[in-house]
């Protein structure tokens, strides 16, 4: 209740979201296995709901899956980062996908093919924790293609975690005192800039000079509105999506002033 609250003082405009946008971001950014696990255990619970075993697990995800996201929908209540808020909805979807997997398990009843189905099932989750590290947040399923389908579609590097290896990269390249705009935040960037660099917010409006560099996260599609004109000397990026960008500014800025 305190998350739904907290959620009703953000507002996102009308046509930005739909109203089934938290149920899609659910289906594309848990896994397939999870999806199909959960949806399965629904329907064999609803069919077995005259015994305990499979009625306390559907009464439990009733209450604390379906009854808070309806009540969202009816609403429309203001989504921002994706679904963050509401991750404490998906224990459910987990308890109902166990009802499979318990039958499963009693079916087979071998301890070695236990073993295969679980790895079978955790295949998608690990290639993807490998494909993506350091930012597994920013993970999609099939559903949409993958973080490169969701690319420019759906928020990704939302935290602006690669700022870190951006302040890394430059640490490495960056004039002496060099001067570097951040985008969005520079609080993330500067725990890991060299000590002599200076880092200074920068709100891709009021144009670039005196920055030597500017690291532009791809949130919002900034990296492609400010200083459009500029060089990229470094791309971030996973699985073809973009996450944060470094550009060179001359020392004139003229590459960041926003043309009439």
């Amino acid at each position: 209740m305190d998350s739904m609250s907290t959620m009703a003082d953000y507002s996102v405009p009308s046509g930005e979201a739909s109203r089934f946008l938290l149920l899609k971001l659910i289906g594309v950014q848990l896994t397939e296995p999870v999806i199909l696990f959960f949806l399965a255990g629904v329907i064999l619970a609803v069919l077995n709901f005259a015994k305990v075993k499979f009625r306390s697990p559907f009464l439990l995800v009733l209450f604390w899956f379906f009854l808070p996201v309806t009540a969202m929908l009816i609403t429309q209540s203001s989504l921002y980062d994706n679904f963050r808020q509401l991750f404490f909805v998906l224990p459910p979807l987990f308890i109902m996908g166990g009802l499979v997997l318990d039958g499963l398990f009693n079916y087979f009843n071998r301890n070695w093919l236990n073993g295969v189905l679980i790895a079978v099932l955790a295949l998608p989750g690990i290639y993807a924790c490998l494909q993506l590290h350091p930012y597994e947040y920013i993970y999609y399923n099939s559903l949409v293609g993958g973080v490169k389908g969701a690319f420019r579609h759906y928020e990704l590097d939302y935290w602006a975690t690669s700022y870190k290896e951006a302040a890394k990269y430059l640490n490495e390249v960056a004039q002496v005192d060099a001067s570097i705009g951040v985008v969005g935040t520079d609080l993330i960037f500067k725990p890991y800039a060299r000590p002599d660099l200076h880092v200074h917010y920068f709100n891709g409006v009021d144009g670039g000079e005196g920055f030597d560099y500017v690291v532009i996260s791809s949130r919002a599609n900034n990296d492609l509105a400010i200083c459009p004109d500029a060089k990229v000397v470094k791309t971030i990026e996973r699985d073809g999506a973009v996450l944060t960008v470094i550009k060179q500014i001359s020392p004139s800025g003229d590459e960041c002033i926003l043309q009439p």
